[in-house]
């Protein structure tokens, strides 16, 4: 049986909930969107092997590398 995951961010009120909740809508940096992201689904309860495999991607950019 697996371990029940212990590492979460602290309960979040409801003010730095909706904060974040604009932030990951209208961040302009990539890497803000993201972070908003995890936190508030960390928030949520929801596990890293839920959140890691989410596309947290900036908009329009690919994360491949063309490696000559």
């Amino acid at each position: 049986m697996a371990r029940r995951p212990s590492v979460f961010v602290r309960p979040l009120s409801m003010d730095e909930g909706r904060k974040l909740a604009r932030i990951s809508r209208t961040a302009k940096k990539p890497v803000r969107m993201r972070r908003a992201i995890v936190v508030l689904m960390s928030a949520q309860g929801q596990t890293v092997r839920d959140i890691t495999p989410l596309p947290l991607k900036g908009r329009g950019r690919s994360t491949s590398c063309r490696c000559s």
